[in-house]
Parts: structure tokens; sequence; C-alpha cells
């Protein structure tokens, strides 16, 4: 709970109080409570909301960006649906137990490759 009101103090000017009231999410008095480490799982919740929305914008321009980048350089567009696809399709292949080692190997370079470019982004 301490570590919570840590975080509260750190991020106070952030604005993360007003996302979480004006999404809907807590209210002001539940808002309060929880960034000063009041209340556990409300606060864990909270952030872990935040962070969780917070990647997702990152990770939309991450994509963009790649996107961009490679239709200047006429390199192929990296496709969501396609790792996607390609994680489901290993995921049936461990089921069913065909052809494992093969596919975890494609999807292990993919995802690799994706995650190299993330983490340089």
């Amino acid at each position: 709970m301490n570590f919570l009101a840590v975080l509260q103090k750190r991020y106070q000017n952030w604005g993360i109080e007003d996302v979480l009231i004006e999404s809907g999410t807590y209210g002001p008095t539940s808002v309060i409570f929880l960034l000063k480490g009041k209340s556990y799982n409300r606060g864990v919740r909270a952030h872990k909301l935040t962070m969780k929305a917070l990647f997702r914008l990152m990770w939309q321009a991450f994509v963009q960006q790649l996107n961009s980048e490679n239709q200047q350089s006429d390199k192929a567009n990296v496709e969501e649906k396609h790792l996607a696809d390609s994680m489901k399709s290993f995921r049936l292949a461990l089921m069913g137990q065909e052809s494992v080692p093969q596919r975890a190997e494609i999807v292990t370079q993919e995802v690799t490759t994706v995650m190299e470019l993330f983490e340089t982004y």
C-alpha cells in the first residue's frame, strides 16, 4: 500500500486521476483513496488499467510509424493480423501435436523480429 502511495506522489501531475474519473472506471472519492494507497485491490487494478491503456496507445503508434517507414522504403507492412494468425496456428498445432517444431520456429522468428523493433521504438 505504501508503494501505491509512492506511485501517486511520483505521478500526481500526470492526470491519471482525471482519466480514471472521466472514463467512469472509478468515482472521485474512490480515486483519491486508491491513489493514496488506502485501497490496495482498487489501486492495483487502476494502475494495471492505466498501464494497459498506455501500452495499447504506444503499440498503435509503433505499428503506424513502422508501416509509414515501410511504405517509404517499399518494404512489406507489419500486419498484426498475420502475426496473430501465426500464433493461433501454432496454438492449434500444439493442441493437435502436428508439425510443432516447424511452426514454433516460424512464430519465434516473427515474434523476435517484432519485439526487437518494438524495443528499439
